[in-house]
């Protein structure tokens, strides 16, 4: 099934097993715009699976930054599958894990200065709120960055008929969750359509 557990280098991903095709057309449009990432933020390392494959996809800069946020790194010590303990693969990839709060007033300020700094800035929500973290950070977006967030089915309607039970078990956030922020900041749809078939929402700041 596509909700089952993904393995990256020993790490468990929660992703569906879409990602894979998706995020490959997701990072080839980005090359067509020139618009590869000169950073990467994750908001929610969990396991360091999917962190990882950001990280090494093939696509992805090798002198793109690579900033994860959690509040613990429990998860990271392995679990779901993992064989490996991620704060040494993440360490040894020269991933950026910082163990912090992500609501808290410094860690805000930490990573408005992150998305805002020259180049493209993707941002990833896959912590514990992912409606707080898409409409808190996607205010300090810079024209181009994209903002994303993950467990999105865009209705209940719809993850009720195609989802659950199918291709993912969690909505977590849906398209009425982020409408306002939509319109306030200027975002607009980026590859909706297949980012949708691994449960992300996706916008780019215009």
């Amino acid at each position: 099934m596509g909700f089952q557990p993904q393995i990256i280098e020993g790490l468990h991903a929660g992703q569906s097993v879409n990602m894979f095709e998706v995020f490959d057309k997701f990072f080839n449009r980005l090359k067509e715009l020139n618009k590869l990432p000169s950073r990467i933020i994750e908001l929610g390392t969990c396991c360091g699976g999917f962190t990882v494959f950001l990280k090494k996809h093939p696509l992805v800069p090798n002198n793109c930054e690579l900033y994860t946020y959690d509040i613990t790194d429990w998860n990271l010590s392995g679990r779901d599958g993992a064989t490996k303990d991620g704060r040494e693969i993440l360490k040894s990839l020269n991933i950026k894990f910082i163990q912090a709060d992500i609501f808290a007033e410094e860690t805000i300020k930490n990573v408005k200065n992150l998305i805002q700094m020259e180049g493209t800035s993707i941002v990833f929500c896959d912590g514990g709120d992912k409606k707080v973290e898409f409409n808190l950070f996607s205010e300090f977006l810079k024209s181009g960055d994209i903002i994303l967030a993950h467990d999105y089915i865009d209705t209940v309607e719809n993850f009720e008929a195609n989802f659950k039970g199918k291709i993912w078990d969690g909505q977590e956030i849906k398209e009425s969750d982020i409408t306002g922020a939509c319109q306030k900041y200027n975002l607009k749809p980026f590859m909706q359509e297949e980012l949708s078939k691994a449960v992300w929402a996706s916008r780019m700041k215009e």
